[in-house]
């Protein structure tokens, strides 16, 4: 068998028990009704602020997706507004990827964990100090001088810096 086709029985064994929800309606819910350019606002179904993110842009989005797709594959995760709307709004399958291996670690822990990544997000302070250790620590991850090998905390302190930094984001200034 070659792996189309057990990608093929793998997602028809996933559809089986995926809720049936409706792309229309999603649409509908996402609808601003303000008379602007955008006829959807912003969807906020992803935890990250992410740089270049597609939040404003997911109704747009999917309105562009036929009616029959069942599966989306996702080679640039990102934020994953799109994916998370295809997936919770429309009922679609979705598999996401991306060469930014922090970014992927902290995905599957939050899709995974999430109460311990929670647990592990606790445990710091929103104060200027903690940015600054948080950054460098990171930092000395990423320059691969001082590996953080516990995947969990390696997502909270991806998670918190980002969503505590202004400007492109990771080992970005203080907001």
């Amino acid at each position: 068998m070659t792996k189309q086709a057990n990608l093929c029985l793998e997602y028809q064994q996933i559809e089986d028990i995926l809720p049936k929800k409706n792309k229309q309606l999603f649409l509908q819910k996402l609808s601003s009704h303000t008379g602007s350019k955008n006829p959807y606002k912003r969807f906020l179904g992803s935890p990250l602020r992410y740089a270049g993110g597609k939040s404003l842009a997911v109704g747009l989005i999917l309105q562009q997706i036929p009616e029959d797709t069942k599966l989306v594959i996702s080679p640039l995760l990102g934020g994953a507004s799109v994916e998370i709307a295809c997936s919770t709004g429309a009922g679609m399958h979705v598999i996401g990827y991306d060469i930014f291996d922090i970014l992927v670690n902290y995905w599957q822990i939050q899709i995974e964990n999430p109460e311990e990544l929670a647990n592990g997000l606790s445990k710091f302070e929103a104060t200027n100090e903690e940015f600054k250790k948080v950054k460098e620590r990171l930092k000395l991850h990423w320059e691969k001088k001082k590996r953080i090998e516990n995947k969990t905390e390696l997502a909270a302190y991806y998670y918190y810096n980002h969503n505590t930094s202004y400007g492109p984001g990771f080992l970005s200034w203080p907001s």
